[in-house]
Parts: structure tokens; sequence; C-alpha cells
């Protein structure tokens, strides 16, 4: 499983403040590192004749965001950088899959950490939440029973699966 965040000095900024190095820094940490982790991994999985791979991702990198910097949103690097990172899992499952290459990209959704609990500027929004343990069981779900190969490749939201399984309760049907 590959999960990075690079952390700014100073707290997120907008795109126009934020400084040339910090831009360079959450692209290395959020996108170029994780490949490059990714390589032995998957180089020692092909040799065993094959593994599941999952890279966590971010809605940050796949929906119209809400909330402005320093009220949950994130910096437009990071965004770009997870966008970036969505793509290895269907060209992992494209390049590896016939040697027994199974990737996923997973997107945890909001997860109620120690760290964002601490993150004043959330406000109410830090309870909205699910515990990290959620998560995790689904991922463990999906590495384990959702791993076949017709779903090599493709994107899922943990707590979506989640509620499959029944970790979470069902969403309320809204007019």
């Amino acid at each position: 499983m590959n999960n990075a965040i690079y952390v700014t000095g100073g707290g997120p900024k907008c795109f126009l403040d934020t400084d040339p190095d910090d831009l360079v820094n959450q692209m290395w940490g959020d996108l170029t590192a994780q490949l490059l982790l990714l390589q032995p991994q998957v180089a020692h999985m092909v040799s065993r004749g094959g593994g599941v791979v999952i890279n966590i991702g971010s809605g940050s990198g796949k929906w119209k965001l809400k909330f402005p910097i320093g009220q949950g949103g994130p910096q437009l690097a990071y965004c770009a950088a997870k966008a970036g990172f969505h793509r290895a899992a269907d060209r992992l499952a494209f390049e590896y899959g016939d040697q027994g290459i199974v990737a996923f990209t997973v997107d945890p959704g909001f997860v109620a950490t120690e760290r964002t609990k601490m993150v004043t500027e959330l406000g109410e929004i830090a309870s909205r939440g699910v515990e990290p343990s959620v998560v995790g069981a689904a991922i463990a779900w999906l590495a384990t029973t959702g791993a076949t190969t017709e779903k090599n490749g493709s994107y899922h939201e943990a707590q979506e699966i989640a509620r499959t399984i029944g970790l979470l309760p069902p969403l309320l049907e809204t007019d």
C-alpha cells in the first residue's frame, strides 16, 4: 500500500503564495517518491508471480473541491500530484496484469485522524470523518476478497466499500 503526503512549512497557501520549492517538494513527496518506491515492489511481485498494489488516492485529485485553503481545502500541488498518482493503478494493471499484478487506487474519503482532529480551521467538519480503522478494514477487504482481475486498475472509494461490507450505515437518500 502506498500513501504519502508532503506538508509545507507554515501551513497550506494559495497557489500564487506558495514558494516554488514547496511546489517541487509537494510533487516529489506526493507523486515521484511513491513511483520510485513502487518500482522495486512491483519488480519483486512480478518475480514471485504476482501481487496486489493499493495506491491511496484522494478526492482532492478527482472532484471539484468545496473548501478554501485554511478551511479544509488542499493546495493545488497536492491536488495535481494525487490526480497524477490516480493513473498509476490502471497503468500498472495494463503493463503487468498478465504477470499477476492487480492494482487499485483507493480514495479513503475524509478520515478523522489525530492530525485532522487537531486542525482547528476544520471546525465541525473534523467530526464528520470516519475512523482510520474503517478505512483500513475496507482496504484489507479489497486486497483480499475484492482483488479480482476484472476490477484490475480501478478506482474505489473506501467508505463505499465499507458500506457495502457493512462497516458503515448506508447513506440516507435525499431528494
